[in-house]
């Protein structure tokens, strides 16, 4: 569940939920990306894109930019995740381990 600013989780069908939020961060819902094959969740913060594999317990840095928006986020059936970002100009990043690093493409 994504509000302006927090990112709550449930695991009791929404009887409870508990802030998981990026440190430091403001979320929308429209920069967030739940990768289907790896259960990864991306989030665009103030320090750039991040993601957690533990359902928001921790956060890990993987594209540090500030300015970075995160628009849409796919992965090929070859394995590779591809990421649309805007920054002034949209740019197309490619990662081949799950999203851990990203170079443009």
């Amino acid at each position: 569940l994504a509000g302006r600013d927090v990112l709550m989780r449930s695991f009791n069908g929404g009887i409870t939920f508990s802030q998981v939020t990026p440190p430091g961060a403001s979320i929308n819902l429209g920069s967030l990306f739940i990768d289907s094959t790896t259960r990864r969740l991306f989030a665009r913060t103030p320090n750039g894109v991040v993601f957690t594999e533990n359902y928001g317990a921790s956060w890990t840095l993987c594209l540090p930019d500030a300015n970075v928006q995160l628009v849409s986020m796919a992965r090929h059936p070859s394995g590779v995740l591809f990421m649309l970002t805007e920054e002034g100009t949209d740019k197309f990043w490619k990662s081949e381990d799950d999203g851990s690093t990203w170079e443009l493409n």
